[in-house]
């Protein structure tokens, strides 16, 4: 979040629904600028079971919250939880032909975007990936290299041997139908 821009989250749990704007402010905490909540309605067990229930008490919250905050309110970041999402732990890598190669961002976003092949359950999908480690050849902290050198000629070379770029991942997956109707509301 920059300073000064204007975040909302929403939260939709079994008992309420929590909306939050808030902003950075000059000293680099977050300043919070209003808040409202409601009585979930339509909510089972953190899945939505009554679309027009949930979206009442959405609204209501979000109303509460732009009263409170002299804002009007029209994106924001939804948390969910509940017994249809699931946490992954899995490593993945990409062979490298040349070990003099930069290592750039589409790189990483190859390794982060080859989630999706993983085999899921029938109807989940992957919603959040959260990379936790980069290694190359084995070397750990790979992760402070690569965000701070734009190219990586003080590393041993050596010859014309392939290396490997590897990338251990947390993921969370969703039952698609579930995220899909929380979307709608």
């Amino acid at each position: 979040m920059e300073h000064g821009e204007i975040a909302i989250g929403l939260d939709i749990g079994t008992t309420k629904i929590v909306a939050i704007a808030g902003r950075k402010n000059d000293f680099g905490k977050i300043e919070i600028l209003g808040f409202g909540k409601a009585k979930s309605l339509g909510v089972q067990r953190g899945v939505v079971s009554n679309i027009t229930q949930t979206i009442e008490s959405i609204q209501h919250a979000v109303k509460e919250a732009e009263i409170d905050s002299g804002l009007t309110l029209e994106e924001c970041i939804v948390g969910i939880a509940g017994q249809h999402i699931r946490s992954l732990q899995h490593s993945d890598y990409i062979l490298r032909e040349d070990a003099q190669q930069v290592i750039t961002q589409t790189d990483i976003d190859r390794l982060i975007d080859n989630v999706h092949k993983l085999v899921m359950l029938p109807g989940e999908e992957i919603i959040h990936v959260l990379p936790q480690e980069y290694k190359i050849d084995g070397e750990p902290n790979a992760w402070k290299k690569i965000r701070s050198k734009p190219s990586y000629s003080s590393w041993p070379k050596s010859g014309n041997r392939k290396y490997f770029f590897l990338c251990k991942k947390h993921s969370i997956a969703c039952v698609r139908n579930n995220t899909r109707t929380i979307s709608i509301c």
